[in-house]
């Protein structure tokens, strides 16, 4: 091989290792980008805890609604259904479950909005003033 082709062959792996370097800075600095957003990601906001349920005693509870009809389709309407004809225990403790879980969904659609593209909607609502 003469010496001009050498040189020409020389020239031309040094520009292949440029470039080889130049693209494994390019891979690195997106890998860093990319492992920072993971990063960023992994550490969510807390879930919020569940309240304590609410302070109303059960005699209050049934006094409050007096028929168990109407309390059972109130929580219908709330979105609780039953396999069977509950107990007024298991109305009560459907209705603190429902007053526990109502911040908790409130905050999550706050934080996690539905897209205008979608074909349901969740309106969180205040259950105590539904009981008044």
């Amino acid at each position: 091989m003469g010496k001009a082709k050498l040189q020409r062959l020389l020239g031309e792996l040094e520009a292949v290792q440029l470039s080889d370097r130049q693209n494994a800075a390019a891979i690195y600095t997106v890998a860093t980008v990319a492992v920072q957003k993971l990063k960023e990601q992994a550490v969510a906001p807390p879930v919020p805890a569940l309240p304590e349920a609410a302070p109303v005693d059960f005699s209050a509870f049934k006094q409050q609604f007096v028929d168990h009809k109407a309390c059972r389709q109130w929580l219908k309407g709330q979105g609780v259904q039953f396999a069977k004809t509950p107990s007024w225990e298991d109305l009560y403790q459907s209705w603190r479950y429902l007053l526990a879980v109502q911040p908790a969904l409130t905050t999550t659609l706050q934080t996690h909005p539905l897209p205008a593209s979608a074909k349901l909607t969740i309106a969180p609502h205040t259950l105590l003033e539904s009981l008044d």
